[in-house]
């Protein structure tokens, strides 16, 4: 486990037995539902859809959505657009929840939310096995002044962390604002990968 990663972790230790401390600093959520209301296009010669909503202060979110998966890009308020992001593969199909939560500090957005859906047909497994979907929390950094605007921080295993939206979200607090995009995101798989107990 790199240096980086174990303090982030445990960083994230001292916010879960300090639950105050997110509170003390801030922060609030506001939401995007990706609806009828996100401008929809298909791109020319591809079976894939690129679908672009209003976000928060100015932000935009864009979605690209193929058979197999989906992808997230976000544009400041300058215009300036991020490349497209996917959490690593965990199934042949996925797609992404319909609600972006966007992480606000001060009336600026930090980092986004947004909850990946892996889905394993019945067919592709044993038999007598059952449809499976697995859950991805895709913490992501926003920078206005940065280019890239946007890049991911961390994939959070919300199939194997209960508390996975506690730690996506102080996360998306404490991680994101000044993170490098040139560093590779925290994957946080396990409780035991987050050292919750």
């Amino acid at each position: 486990m790199s240096v980086h990663l174990q303090r982030a972790l445990g960083a994230i230790i001292a916010a879960i037995m300090l639950p105050s401390l997110a509170a003390a600093q801030g922060e609030s959520s506001v939401y995007t539902n990706i609806d009828d209301a996100c401008a929809r296009r298909w791109l020319p010669d591809e079976p894939v859809m690129e679908i672009a909503c209003a976000g928060a202060e100015g932000w935009s979110l864009y979605v690209l959505a193929s058979d197999h998966g989906q992808a997230t890009a976000y544009a400041s308020p300058d215009g300036v657009r991020s490349d497209w992001t996917s959490p690593p593969t965990r199934s042949p199909f996925g797609d992404f929840h319909d609600v972006v939560e966007w992480r606000v500090r001060d009336g600026a957005p930090m980092a986004t939310i947004h909850r990946y859906l892996h889905h394993t047909p019945a067919d592709a497994m044993e038999p007598g096995s059952a449809d499976q979907t697995l859950h991805t929390l895709v913490v992501t950094a926003l920078d206005s002044s940065g280019e890239p605007s946007a890049c991911p921080v961390a994939f959070v295993n919300a199939s194997a962390i209960t508390n996975a939206n506690e730690v996506a979200r102080f996360v998306a607090d404490n991680a994101a604002p000044g993170w490098d995009c040139a560093r590779e995101p925290m994957r946080i798989e396990s409780a035991a990968d987050a050292a919750i107990r």
